[in-house]
């Protein structure tokens, strides 16, 4: 409920801003930017409204010079199309993290400068979007910033749980290979996030001054969440290992495994200190008889890189 009342405020407030105090009689588009930029999850808000405001310009630039040289005819239209497409992703690429936004942003006003050349509509686009984008900055970076850590756990919690039941199917999964995909692109998917996640937490505290106190524990989530996806790496290849080989699991193994599904749902929960237990009892069952060496290295791997995980959050003591 937060984001929708911290959006709902922007929103409002835009509203309020651009047509009762600086007296635009239709300013439509700026409750929209503001609610479009606060509304996104696990980007930097303010990143976003910049890349709506920029586009915006860039858009109605590009809109009045072929309106100026070509008029609105259908030609016209195309080559603005064209043109703005071509500006945006060419900009976009280079310095700019949000592409569909920027590039969405950029082809529209151009194309409503020519729908409405004598209407005004791309300077009133771009006064809107510059209030509603600007407020959008506002209240992400200085009143209500996200909490970096919060933005971490959050996205790291997904992948662990991903993890879960990857590895809780897997020893009763051995012998079909087909189970493992839609896993495996959910895991994928997970994975994205985290990364988005961790580009969000680090420039949350970095320019946000309410959330500078927490960068040092951002540093340390944000090497916690690399680590994971470490982890997440090694779990796909023993499932791939275990799924693929056309082996019998053995005990040893089959154990090794649900071990480590309870460290991973331990970690799901916080509780950092029993996935260490669960991890130690994993690596007690790796042995490896007969066949199983390709498995056991695959184990070993897993194991290694969740004690790298857990030792993150808990550091070996003193002495």
């Amino acid at each position: 409920m937060w984001p929708s009342t911290q959006t709902a405020l922007a929103a409002g407030f835009a509203w309020y801003l651009a047509r009762d105090a600086l007296g635009h009689p239709a300013p439509f588009f700026a409750p929209i930017a503001a609610a479009v930029c606060m509304w996104a999850t696990n980007v930097v808000r303010a990143e976003l409204a910049v890349e709506m405001m920029v586009g915006v310009g860039l858009g109605i630039g590009l809109g009045s010079g072929v309106h100026r040289f070509l008029g609105t005819g259908p030609f016209a239209m195309a080559v603005v199309v064209f043109a703005s497409l071509c500006a945006a992703l060419l900009v976009g690429r280079r310095f700019l993290i949000q592409r569909p936004m920027f590039v969405n942003q950029t082809v529209i006003s151009a194309i409503l400068v020519l729908a409405f050349p004598h209407g005004g509509v791309g300077a009133e686009r771009l006064f809107d979007a510059l209030i509603g984008g600007g407020i959008a900055v506002i209240f992400s970076v200085v009143l209500f910033p996200k909490n970096p850590l919060a933005v971490l756990r959050a996205a790291r919690t997904e992948v662990l749980a991903t993890l879960r039941v990857l590895l809780s199917q897997l020893d009763h999964r051995s012998g079909d290979p087909n189970w493992l995909q839609p896993v495996a692109a959910q895991l994928y998917h997970r994975l994205a996030r985290l990364s988005e996640a961790r580009g969000t937490a680090e420039q949350v505290a970095q320019i946000c001054p309410l959330r500078w106190s927490l960068r040092d524990a951002t540093r340390v989530a944000d090497r916690q969440a690399a680590q994971l996806s470490l982890l997440a790496g090694s779990v796909l290849h023993l499932a791939r290992v275990v799924t693929e080989a056309g082996q019998t699991v053995t005990e040893p193994t089959d154990t090794a495994i649900d071990e480590l599904a309870a460290a991973v749902a331990a970690l799901t929960g916080g509780a950092w200190t029993p996935a260490a237990s669960h991890a130690q009892a994993a690596r007690d069952q790796l042995v490896a008889p007969g066949g199983e060496v390709l498995q056991a290295a695959a184990l070993h791997t897993c194991v290694d890189e969740l004690d790298l995980l857990i030792g993150l959050a808990i550091p070996p003591r003193a002495g």
